[in-house]
């Protein structure tokens, strides 16, 4: 049996905007890729478990990445600040399963408020 490869991601407040002004999905996506590819995946296949921290829309980007989320999916998706997300991948890093550390009504609660901060722009 092949041992569970974990991904820890959280979001966290605040971004650093690096390249573009006004970031588009697209843009993020093409920033976390290479991320992906060059940074986390070597760190995963040595055996490493590695924990990801970083703004929301880097977060959407790598959910929609690993889970290939369709576009019109992952604009809905809010992903709760300071709320672990963890994922189980296969030896070839695909997702096996991916869950939200914590409490459920809490976790609940943030996502319901990432949200709100959406709506009101």
């Amino acid at each position: 049996m092949i041992r569970g490869i974990r991904v820890l991601m959280v979001a966290t407040p605040g971004s650093i905007r690096l390249c573009y002004p006004q970031p588009n999905r697209s843009h993020t996506l093409a920033r976390v890729k290479p991320l992906w590819d060059h940074g986390i995946a070597p760190q995963l296949r040595a055996g490493k478990n590695v924990l990801v921290t970083a703004h929301g829309n880097s977060l959407r980007a790598m959910v929609k990445m690993l889970d290939n989320v369709p576009e019109n999916e992952i604009v809905e998706l809010n992903i709760p600040t300071g709320v672990p997300l963890l994922y189980d991948l296969d030896a070839d890093l695909r997702p096996r399963s991916r869950r939200y550390l914590g409490d459920q009504a809490a976790i609940e609660a943030a996502a319901e408020a990432v949200k709100r901060q959406t709506e009101k722009r």
